[in-house]
């Protein structure tokens, strides 16, 4: 038996801004009872985990007092929600799956203020409950739409004079608060089809013991539908069936038995005991991790774990005086390019520093242009296009609103189109490709003026161009927001958007990441574009009079003597 070690993951500036989202839910900054499930209060205190003990059923309870007993119990998940089962008939009981479907209650909804209906014969009790997010079976993380409403019916039968719950879905409902004592949000890693760099898939997991051991079988099992196909494990299908064996933590060590024997290559191996330190690494109380079994060789290196954070070079963009111009530090410098046409907007910059695109024509027209070259190309026409975005192989994204398609346009000029059937009949207004390239946000709103974040994988060819997206199941954020207006990404699983929490709010920096988890991020007036580099430090945010604000310290400092607009960084 052969083991390997991986010494702890270097976090680059950019995965721990990330992370920390995932660790301000966890333990270092609370969540207020009150407000979305996201809102984090970046000054509050640790108040720590709470261990949580219901109380059982009562002798002579009513149908109602046991279906609301049985809920406010499923907070309590000692010896495997033991209090909760004692609810439930004994066939039920052990056949009960309480983390197969996880809802949080709407922010200033308790199960005491929820009323109930009870059928004529007693033996059936319904709630209607307002929601606010799912963790459905594979532990993701979705938020509900606004107004939300899921209806539970119970049926009851009495087992020696008592009420018992015999028949009901499956899962636990949870408020806000008690989610965050409950649960921990974890990342899981695949790897970009060309093997460059690690991709974080979030998940959440019950504290417990046996949340290690959950994690690696999960990883194992493959990544989130919304990702499939646009992320690739480290052992493909076809090489024989893995499966966690033990796993053990002391002092920091994880110890992980792979079980199978999926007759590995050393390549194979390599990326596999990579992706396993990776995953665990996210968990706090882990520090070094040992991989052995499933035939894993002698001489598996895994010094170097695989590489999260793609480095965004080259300075931001603005318009500035009807040019693009380059932003360096507190004063801008000129570029080499054809003059956009009139009412430019919406500037991109590929990774090379050297492809442009704007939006002109009242967004009617895509228009690429080449440092050094003399030609300003329409290469896409259409209404109301959505703001593009580069990924890091050269393809430009955008949008045509309503039509449930995105357009992509080629390093050669060649035209992509894909089908995304859950922005039909909506207004998409951003397409942000992720910086390793496997991911896209789309920013949209309905008919109703909701405005939604969507992320989606895409899948791409062996010459790394698109060629669909990962289904049409998106993984949704933003929905506590009454408004957003724009986005960008800053870093492997964080965004910068430009949103209003209550509707006619003020425009204002939050960060969010695919976990669910968001924060304010301090205050600029009249902002209308917010876009980042490779952190947070990079975030750059212009207002409607010119003025453009960078982020410093945690603070936010306007660049003087520079009037120019929607500053936007490679990507």
């Amino acid at each position: 038996m052969s083991a390997t070690r991986a010494g702890r993951t270097r976090v680059t500036a950019a995965l721990a801004g990330a992370l920390c989202l995932l660790l301000l839910l966890t333990g270092c900054i609370s969540i207020p009872r009150s407000g979305p499930i996201g809102q984090i209060d970046v000054d509050s205190s640790e108040p720590g985990q709470v261990r949580i003990d219901p109380d059982g059923p009562v002798t002579g309870a009513s149908q109602d007092q046991i279906v609301r007993g049985f809920l406010a119990a499923g907070t309590g998940s000692a010896s495997n929600f033991a209090v909760a089962r004692s609810f439930l008939t004994d066939d039920l009981a052990a056949s009960w799956e309480p983390l197969e479907s996880v809802w949080v209650l709407k922010s200033g909804h308790s199960l005491d203020s929820i009323n109930s209906e009870v059928t004529s014969d007693s033996q059936t009790v319904s709630l209607t409950l307002p929601v606010q997010a799912h963790i459905d079976s594979t532990r993701v993380y979705r938020e509900a739409a606004a107004d939300s409403e899921r209806t539970v019916k119970f049926t009851l039968r009495q087992v020696n004079g008592e009420w018992r719950i015999s028949k009901m879905p499956a899962g636990i409902v949870v408020t806000p608060a008690n989610f965050s004592s409950m649960f921990q949000a974890h990342s899981l890693y695949y790897y970009t089809p060309d093997f460059k760099y690690a991709v974080p898939d979030t998940r959440w997991y019950l504290r417990s013991g046996s949340a290690g051991r959950e994690l690696v079988a999960d990883l194992l099992a493959g990544p989130a539908d919304y990702l499939k196909g646009a992320v690739v494990p480290a052992v493909g299908s076809g090489r024989g069936k893995l499966g966690v064996g033990s796993l053990s933590v002391s002092d920091g060590d994880a110890a992980v038995e792979l079980s199978g024997d999926p007759q590995l290559s050393a390549r194979d191996a390599e990326r596999l005991a990579k992706t396993v330190a990776l995953s665990l690494q996210s968990m706090p109380s882990v520090r070094d991790v040992t991989v052995t079994g499933a035939g894993m060789p002698e001489d598996v290196d895994t010094a170097n774990l695989p590489n999260t954070e793609v480095e965004v070079p080259g300075r931001p963009v603005v318009l500035q005086d009807g040019r693009l111009v380059e932003l360096g530090g507190d004063r801008t410098s000129s570029l080499p390019l054809p003059a956009p046409k009139k009412g430019a907007g919406n500037p991109a910059r590929d990774y090379t520093g050297r492809v442009f695109a704007y939006l002109a024509a009242g967004e009617r027209e895509l228009h690429r242009m080449t440092v050094g070259g003399r030609k300003d190309t329409v290469v896409v026409r259409g209404s109301s296009l959505a703001a593009p975005s580069f990924d890091r192989f050269g393809w430009l994204y955008t949008a045509e609103s309503d039509t449930g398609r995105l357009k992509v346009v080629g390093p050669d000029g060649e035209m992509k189109t894909l089908k995304a059937g859950f922005l039909s009949k909506r207004t998409v207004t951003a397409v942000r490709v992720s910086r390793d390239g496997s991911r896209l946000v789309v920013l949209s709103t309905g008919s109703k003026a909701d405005s939604r974040l969507d992320y989606i994988g895409i899948v791409r060819d062996s010459d790394q161009a698109p060629r669909e997206l990962s289904g049409d199941a998106p993984l949704s954020a933003g929905e506590s927001f009454s408004d957003l207006r724009d986005v960008s990404w800053a870093g492997t699983d964080t965004l910068v958007a430009l949103a209003a929490l209550e509707s006619g709010g003020d425009l204002q920096p939050y960060t969010l990441s695919s976990s669910g988890m968001f924060a304010a991020r301090g205050s600029v007036s009249e902002g209308t574009s917010i876009s980042a580099g490779t952190d947070l430090r990079s975030m750059r945010i212009g207002t409607r009079a010119g003025d453009v604000y960078s982020y410093q310290g945690g603070a936010w400092q306007k660049l003087v003597g520079i009037k120019s607009y929607e500053p936007a960084f490679p990507g």
